[in-house]
Formats: C-alpha cells, structure tokens, sequence
C-alpha cells in the first residue's frame, strides 16, 4: 500500500510516490523526475504559429508575450467561449491579422483550452511521467 502525491497547479505537474513502511512511516519510491510546464510551451507554440510573418515573431517579442501569458493571463481562464487577451504592449502595437489590437493579443476560448490538454512526457526516460 502506498500513496501518489501529485501536485498540479500554475500550468505544471509534479508527481512523487510513497510507501507505506512497516514502521507506519512512508517512503519514496518514485520521487519527481520532471515537472511538466506544458500549458505555457502549448501557448507559446501557438503565439509562434500566429504571429509567423508579423514584426511581432521574432525571438524577443514571442518570449515578452509568452512571459506576459504566464505571469498574468493563464490564471484568468474560466470558460471555452470566452475570449482572453494577453496584455504586452501599447496603444501603438497592432497586428489585426494576428488578433492584436492596442498592444493585446486575443486568444479565442477553444484555443486557451487546449493549452491546457493533459499530456504524457517522458524527457527520454519511458515511464517518467505519465499524465492520464
């Protein structure tokens, strides 16, 4: 008998495993071996899709963006079919092609939802982690 800890929150995912000792103490058998960020990485794919071609795809801005999604945005998901914006510039940053107006960038519900698909990771060692 044993138990699995998993500690799920702000976009990542840790997983460590425990035995029930005789003694009535635990210990670890599986501790954390990765710790998955997936949200953020399955936005920032998909801010680098949109903004391809825009003066707003190069290394600098995507990663401004991505860290602005992180930090302020991700949290203030509550529903499919509500728009969100990621606030990272001003007035003057448009790019209507790319959902960019007044220095926010939309990001249609569906979309935000499926940065936050679970997934399996394994970083190169089968078994590491599995997300079901």
């Amino acid at each position: 008998k044993g138990v699995v800890i998993v500690d799920a929150g702000g976009g990542t995912i840790d997983l460590s495993a425990y035995r029930k000792q005789s003694s009535g103490g635990y210990e670890e058998i599986a501790p954390t071996q990765c710790q998955l960020n997936f949200v953020t990485r399955r936005c920032r794919t998909h801010i680098e899709k949109v903004l391809e071609g825009t003066r707003f795809g190069n290394p600098d801005d995507l990663s401004h963006i991505t860290d602005t999604f992180d930090k302020a945005t991700k949290m203030s998901f509550r529903s499919a079919t509500t728009s969100l914006f990621i606030r990272f510039g001003s007035v003057r940053d448009r790019e209507p092609r790319a959902g960019i107006t007044n220095g926010r960038m939309k990001l249609d519900g569906f979309s935000f939802l499926s940065f936050f698909a679970l997934t399996t990771y394994c970083g190169g060692r089968a078994g590491c982690c599995t997300i079901l």
